[in-house]
């Protein structure tokens, strides 16, 4: 088991059991746009056909964000720390934000999406921004503002830090897309 964060919050998750997430993670977890998460059920409207199915994309979120964490740290472990301090909160941050964009019923609310918005406007309807990663991604921007102070400690605002800051929010928004962008399924 990875050694836990230095300052860290400790959550029950079902899944997991106790598991510890950096401090400045809770940060996100505790804006409405996290917490929001709580309401949309993982598996859409599969809870009403099997009504024990009520895990919730919050909690998903949250596993998943460990499980990314504890990688990082095999592989930095096993391949000479491979992965910065600054990129692996990126990747925590892009794990534990992944589903930020989902709405009602979860993938069906996607189908909607897209419905509506052929109806609506067809010609600048884009094929992918009707799913949930290009949402999640738009809402990175202003989710990360708050732990914009890990990434850099000191006040010094200069040109380098903020162009810097924009490559972290554009690594993290790739990282949602990934599967979208390099057409994984």
């Amino acid at each position: 088991m990875a050694t836990p964060p230095v300052e860290f919050g400790t959550i029950m998750d079902p899944v997991n059991g106790s598991i510890q997430l950096d401090k400045y993670l809770f940060k996100i977890i505790d804006r409405p746009e996290f917490q929001r998460l709580r309401k949309i059920k993982q598996l859409g409207g599969v809870c009403y056909v099997y009504p024990g199915a009520t895990h919730t994309r919050f909690e998903h979120s949250i596993g998943v964000c460990y499980i990314a964490s504890q990688l990082v740290d095999a592989l930095n472990k096993n391949q000479q720390n491979i992965i910065t301090p600054n990129e692996k909160k990126c990747i925590q941050i892009a794990a534990l934000c992944h589903d930020l964009g989902h709405g009602p019923y979860s993938h069906l609310y996607d189908f909607a999406v897209k419905r509506h918005l052929e109806k609506e406007n067809p010609e600048k309807l884009k094929k992918n921004e009707r799913k949930h990663e290009y949402r999640s991604a738009e809402l990175i921007q202003d989710v990360m503002v708050v732990v914009k102070k890990e990434f850099f400690p000191k006040n010094a605002a200069d040109q380098k830090q903020e162009n810097t800051w924009k490559q972290y929010i554009k690594l993290v928004q790739n990282m949602i897309k990934f599967s979208e962008i390099f057409k994984v399924s």
